[in-house]
This record gives C-alpha cells, structure tokens and sequence, in this order.
C-alpha cells in the first residue's frame, strides 16, 4: 500500500533534527563504518514513501519546494544547480492539486519545467540529488589552476621543461585521476597549469618556479617617447646603433601613426638605457 506524505508533514520531515543512531556491538577485532551525518536521514526506521502529495492549491511555487518532494522520495539532498533552478517557479494546475505522484511522475512535471534530477555520490555529501535545467548536466571533477610568469626571451626553454615535467608527473599519477594539463601564452609570458588535485598543482609548481618565475622588474611594459627636436624614425635607427644586441631582443618598437612618438615594450633596466640613448639622440645638433 502506498504511503502518502502531505506537504505540513514534508516539510516537518525535512527540518526534522536526525535521530540518534543505535550502535551495533562489534564483532572482535572489526570497527565499525564511519558516518556520514548527511545521509543518517536514510537510515530511518519508516521506509521511503512511494508517492507524495502535491501541493493542495493550483498555483506557481519555488522549484526548491517541489524539488524537495523528490528528495523524499529518494532520502537524498537535493542541491540546486545554479541560480536559474532557485528562481524557477513550477506551476501546479487545478487537476493535479493535491495529487499523489510517483518519483517517476514527478521528474515529468519538473521536466516540463525544464528541471532535471541526476543522482551522484559525492566525496563530501555523500548520495545526493543534482536539480539542473541542463538536460545534459555532467559531474565535472574540481580543477585547481597555477599560473607561472616565465623571464623574458627564456619562454621556449621554459615550456620545454615545463611539458616534461608535466609528462613525468602524469606519468606517475594512479589509474582514474585528472591528468596535469598546461597552456601556453607566449605573448603575456604565462604558463598555465591545471590540475584535478591542488597537491598535484603546489608539489609541480615548487619544482618549476624558482627557475621560471621572475621579478615585477624583469617583466617588460609599455612606454612611449616623444620626439623633441628630431623625428622618430631617425632615433629609432639611431637606437638600434647604440644599444648592444642583448638589449635590442628585450625591446620592441613601434612608431606612432599620428604625432611624432615612439612606443616601447621593454623591462624596466633596459628601458632605463633606452631612456638615455634616446636623451643623447634627441639633440637639436646637427649630426
């Protein structure tokens, strides 16, 4: 015979403190099973409900109230899945006021909604329900993210090592864990690299960072010049013959289509003898 839950006796039976739970003797050199206390609500004397009552009144109600109805037909927590599944209301219409509906029936009047249930066995809150409006909804495993700042002009020998001891690492990693992934920005100097573990990400890291990470200092900026007495495309060439080769890899230069004004990528020492080549260039004598 069907057992039918009233939404009073619901709600009363969600915000119910857990009972206490008997312990069993041990048998000789067992312990017993950890619990986990968000799922001592399943563990209740009264078995599981087949149907539940809907709500009594036609009308529009919050999904968690309706969601709820599923959680006690299942004896498990129901997470929301965002926002949207917070603020959907579901709508309850004259001839299914006061219902009894089945778990089955129920995932049909909150699909025509467009909320979906998933159940999942989480690490943390053990069996549950995941209440999403993707139909499609997949547990994604946690990803944990590092970024390393690479030395200017150093950036492929940076990335081969980095590509090797992301291999190494993998290689090491037990059967079923998310692989250590690394992505590449050449242009802002950055390595990125992903994990499923954040031990995975810090053990890596500290092996890598003292070798690539660099000072604020070391790390190139923007600067612009503008021409007092002579015009930009004479200072620049005049910059390319006084600067050493070493520096000229560590700047790059852009003259300006309007104005007379140049435009510098440089780190900070070496914009400094840019600053003073140009302050010897920049002269109103004649060469």
């Amino acid at each position: 015979m069907a057992t039918l839950v009233t939404l009073p006796a619901l709600w009363g039976f969600l915000l119910a403190d857990d009972p206490p739970v008997k312990k069993s003797p041990e048998e000789p050199g067992t312990s017993p099973p950890p619990l986990n206390p968000r799922i001592v609500i399943r563990q209740r004397k009264t078995p599981l409900p087949e149907k539940v009552a809907l709500p009594g009144k036609a009308g529009e109600y919050p999904a968690p109230q309706v969601l709820s109805l599923a959680g006690v037909l299942t004896g498990r927590p129901v997470r929301l899945d965002g926002n949207r599944v917070r603020e959907t209301k579901v709508t309850i219409n004259e001839g299914s006021a006061g219902e009894e509906v089945t778990l089955e029936e129920l995932k049909v009047i909150l699909a025509s909604h467009k909320l979906f249930l998933f159940p999942i066995t989480d690490p943390q809150e053990g069996e549950i329900l995941v209440a999403s409006r993707n139909p499609e909804w997949k547990e994604e495993p946690p990803r944990f993210t590092k970024v390393l700042e690479v030395r200017e002009g150093s950036f492929k020998q940076a990335w081969e090592k980095i590509e090797k001891a992301v291999k190494e690492r993998n290689s090491r990693l037990s059967g079923g864990e998310a692989p250590i992934v690394a992505i590449m920005s050449e242009r802002s100097g950055k390595i990125i690299l992903g994990a499923g573990k954040e031990e995975h990400l810090t053990q890596l890291a500290k092996e890598l960072e003292q070798e690539l990470a660099t000072k604020a200092a070391d790390r190139p900026h923007l600067y612009t010049y503008t021409g007092l007495h002579r015009s930009v495309a004479a200072l620049e060439k005049g910059l390319r013959e006084k600067l050493s080769e070493a520096d000229l890899n560590q700047v790059h230069v852009v003259i300006a289509t309007k104005g007379n004004r140049l435009f510098f990528r440089a780190p900070a020492d070496v914009w400094e003898k840019v600053q003073v080549a140009l302050k010897e260039l920049d002269t109103d004598r004649e060469e």
